[in-house]
Protein backbone atom coordinates (compact mmCIF):
# COMPACT_ATOMS: atom_id res chain seq x y z
CA UNK A 1 0.00 0.00 0.00
CA UNK A 2 1.15 3.77 0.35
CA UNK A 3 0.19 6.66 1.71
CA UNK A 4 -0.78 9.92 -0.24
CA UNK A 5 -1.94 13.36 1.53
CA UNK A 6 -3.03 16.92 0.17
CA UNK A 7 -3.12 20.02 2.60
CA UNK A 8 -4.75 23.34 1.49
CA UNK A 9 -3.75 26.47 3.04
CA UNK A 10 -3.05 30.13 2.78
CA UNK A 11 -3.18 30.25 -1.30
CA UNK A 12 -0.79 26.96 -1.53
CA UNK A 13 -2.16 23.51 -1.72
CA UNK A 14 0.82 20.65 -1.30
CA UNK A 15 0.21 17.08 -2.12
CA UNK A 16 2.23 14.58 -1.30
CA UNK A 17 3.54 11.00 -0.76
CA UNK A 18 5.55 8.07 0.29
CA UNK A 19 7.66 6.02 -2.09
CA UNK A 20 7.16 2.25 -0.60
CA UNK A 21 7.01 -0.51 -2.99
CA UNK A 22 8.86 -3.63 -2.52
CA UNK A 23 11.95 -1.51 -2.68
CA UNK A 24 11.89 1.85 -1.24
CA UNK A 25 13.45 4.82 -3.54
CA UNK A 26 16.69 3.80 -2.42
CA UNK A 27 16.69 1.02 -4.88
CA UNK A 28 14.35 1.94 -6.94
CA UNK A 29 14.22 4.64 -9.60
CA UNK A 30 10.56 4.94 -10.55
CA UNK A 31 9.46 4.95 -6.74
CA UNK A 32 7.61 7.99 -7.10
CA UNK A 33 3.71 8.15 -6.51
CA UNK A 34 2.84 11.63 -7.94
CA UNK A 35 2.62 12.14 -12.06
CA UNK A 36 2.25 16.16 -12.79
CA UNK A 37 0.11 16.97 -15.64
CA UNK A 38 -0.51 20.36 -16.93
CA UNK A 39 -1.13 22.60 -13.42
CA UNK A 40 -2.77 19.65 -12.00
CA UNK A 41 -0.86 16.48 -9.52
CA UNK A 42 -2.29 13.32 -9.66
CA UNK A 43 -0.96 10.72 -6.70
CA UNK A 44 -2.47 7.02 -6.78
CA UNK A 45 -2.28 4.14 -4.00
CA UNK A 46 -2.15 0.91 -4.55
CA UNK A 47 -0.78 -1.24 -7.43
CA UNK A 48 2.23 -0.28 -8.98
CA UNK A 49 1.01 -0.60 -12.03
CA UNK A 50 -1.28 2.61 -11.62
CA UNK A 51 1.70 5.32 -12.34
CA UNK A 52 2.68 3.37 -15.74
CA UNK A 53 -1.59 3.09 -16.89
CA UNK A 54 -1.63 7.08 -15.38
CA UNK A 55 1.17 8.13 -17.31
CA UNK A 56 -0.01 6.70 -20.75
CA UNK A 57 -3.48 7.26 -20.76
CA UNK A 58 -2.81 11.00 -19.61
CA UNK A 59 -0.58 11.51 -22.56
CA UNK A 60 -2.88 9.48 -24.98
CA UNK A 61 -5.90 11.58 -24.15
CA UNK A 62 -4.74 14.71 -22.86
CA UNK A 63 -7.30 16.67 -25.06
CA UNK A 64 -10.34 14.55 -23.73
CA UNK A 65 -9.38 15.60 -19.94
CA UNK A 66 -10.21 18.16 -17.34
CA UNK A 67 -9.80 18.34 -14.06
CA UNK A 68 -10.41 21.81 -13.20
CA UNK A 69 -13.64 20.82 -11.06
CA UNK A 70 -15.15 17.87 -9.27
CA UNK A 71 -17.83 17.57 -12.39
CA UNK A 72 -14.79 17.95 -15.05
CA UNK A 73 -12.74 14.86 -12.76
CA UNK A 74 -15.75 13.06 -12.39
CA UNK A 75 -16.68 13.69 -16.58
CA UNK A 76 -12.91 12.77 -16.89
CA UNK A 77 -13.17 9.53 -15.24
CA UNK A 78 -16.42 8.42 -16.69
CA UNK A 79 -14.62 8.89 -20.37
CA UNK A 80 -11.20 7.29 -18.75
CA UNK A 81 -13.40 3.77 -17.52
CA UNK A 82 -13.96 2.15 -21.15
CA UNK A 83 -10.32 3.17 -22.40
CA UNK A 84 -9.00 1.39 -19.17
CA UNK A 85 -11.39 -2.04 -19.69
CA UNK A 86 -10.57 -1.96 -23.87
CA UNK A 87 -7.35 -0.40 -24.07
CA UNK A 88 -5.32 -1.28 -20.65
CA UNK A 89 -7.54 -4.75 -19.32
CA UNK A 90 -8.07 -2.59 -15.94
CA UNK A 91 -10.18 -6.12 -14.50
CA UNK A 92 -13.36 -3.59 -13.41
CA UNK A 93 -14.62 -6.94 -10.86
CA UNK A 94 -14.08 -6.27 -7.29
CA UNK A 95 -14.06 -8.92 -4.50
CA UNK A 96 -17.37 -6.97 -3.34
CA UNK A 97 -19.43 -5.72 -6.32
CA UNK A 98 -20.44 -2.65 -6.07
CA UNK A 99 -23.44 -1.00 -8.28
CA UNK A 100 -20.96 0.14 -10.69
CA UNK A 101 -17.86 -1.24 -12.34
CA UNK A 102 -14.94 -0.09 -10.63
CA UNK A 103 -11.75 1.77 -11.88
CA UNK A 104 -10.00 0.13 -9.24
CA UNK A 105 -7.94 3.11 -8.42
CA UNK A 106 -8.21 5.53 -5.54
CA UNK A 107 -6.51 8.98 -6.06
CA UNK A 108 -5.71 12.48 -4.80
CA UNK A 109 -5.57 15.30 -7.42
CA UNK A 110 -4.12 18.62 -6.43
CA UNK A 111 -4.27 21.61 -8.97
CA UNK A 112 -4.95 25.72 -8.11
CA UNK A 113 -8.66 24.44 -7.97
CA UNK A 114 -8.72 22.54 -5.14
CA UNK A 115 -8.35 19.28 -3.80
CA UNK A 116 -9.91 16.44 -4.92
CA UNK A 117 -10.11 12.34 -4.45
CA UNK A 118 -11.35 9.97 -6.57
CA UNK A 119 -12.32 6.67 -5.71
CA UNK A 120 -12.82 3.67 -7.31
CA UNK A 121 -16.60 3.73 -8.46
CA UNK A 122 -15.28 7.29 -9.98
CA UNK A 123 -17.12 9.48 -7.20
CA UNK A 124 -14.98 12.47 -6.66
CA UNK A 125 -15.22 14.39 -3.23
CA UNK A 126 -13.67 17.86 -3.03
CA UNK A 127 -11.72 18.96 0.02
CA UNK A 128 -11.35 22.45 1.91
CA UNK A 129 -8.41 21.76 4.05
CA UNK A 130 -6.73 18.10 3.65
CA UNK A 131 -7.25 14.80 2.82
CA UNK A 132 -5.09 11.33 3.27
CA UNK A 133 -5.86 7.82 1.34
CA UNK A 134 -3.93 4.67 2.17
CA UNK A 135 -2.33 2.92 4.37
CA UNK A 136 -2.23 4.53 7.45
CA UNK A 137 -4.54 7.47 6.56
CA UNK A 138 -5.50 7.88 9.83
CA UNK A 139 -2.43 8.90 11.44
CA UNK A 140 -1.97 11.46 8.48
CA UNK A 141 -5.01 12.51 9.50
CA UNK A 142 -4.25 13.58 12.98
CA UNK A 143 -1.23 14.91 12.29
CA UNK A 144 -2.48 17.37 9.26
CA UNK A 145 -5.03 17.59 12.00
CA UNK A 146 -3.03 18.75 15.14
CA UNK A 147 -0.77 20.57 12.84
CA UNK A 148 -3.13 22.81 10.47
CA UNK A 149 -3.13 25.99 12.82
CA UNK A 150 0.73 26.60 13.49
CA UNK A 151 2.31 25.16 10.26
CA UNK A 152 2.71 26.07 6.22
CA UNK A 153 1.21 23.48 4.10
CA UNK A 154 4.22 21.63 3.01
CA UNK A 155 5.07 20.90 6.62
CA UNK A 156 1.45 19.60 7.12
CA UNK A 157 1.60 17.34 4.62
CA UNK A 158 5.44 16.43 5.76
CA UNK A 159 3.62 16.00 9.37
CA UNK A 160 0.88 13.53 7.68
CA UNK A 161 3.41 11.18 5.61
CA UNK A 162 5.90 11.19 8.60
CA UNK A 163 3.07 9.95 11.08
CA UNK A 164 1.81 7.38 8.77
CA UNK A 165 5.51 6.33 7.78
CA UNK A 166 5.83 5.61 11.79
CA UNK A 167 2.82 4.11 12.76
CA UNK A 168 2.06 1.96 10.13
CA UNK A 169 4.00 -0.79 8.10
CA UNK A 170 2.63 -0.29 4.83
CA UNK A 171 3.99 2.95 4.63
CA UNK A 172 8.08 4.10 4.62
CA UNK A 173 10.31 7.35 3.83
CA UNK A 174 11.57 8.99 1.71
CA UNK A 175 8.59 10.98 1.25
CA UNK A 176 7.84 13.73 -1.37
CA UNK A 177 5.57 16.89 -1.34
CA UNK A 178 4.94 19.09 -4.25
CA UNK A 179 4.17 22.56 -3.97
CA UNK A 180 1.53 24.57 -5.84
CA UNK A 181 1.36 28.19 -5.62
CA UNK A 182 -1.95 30.03 -6.98
CA UNK A 183 -3.49 33.11 -6.74
CA UNK A 184 -6.50 31.21 -8.62
CA UNK A 185 -7.35 29.92 -4.94
CA UNK A 186 -8.36 33.32 -3.38
CA UNK A 187 -10.36 33.83 -6.48
CA UNK A 188 -12.44 30.56 -6.41
CA UNK A 189 -13.10 30.39 -2.63
CA UNK A 190 -14.20 33.97 -3.27
CA UNK A 191 -16.84 33.28 -5.98
CA UNK A 192 -18.39 29.99 -3.92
Amino acid sequence: MSIIVAVRKNNEIAIGADTLERLTSEYKRNSRKIIDFRETYIAAVGTSAHMDVLQSVLSRYEKKLSFNSRSEIFESFRVLHPILKDEYFLNPHEKDPGDYESSQMNLLIANPFGIFAVFSWRGVSEYERYYALGSGDQYAMGAMHATYENRASKQIAEAGLLAACQFDDGCAAPIEVCLIRAATLTARASSR
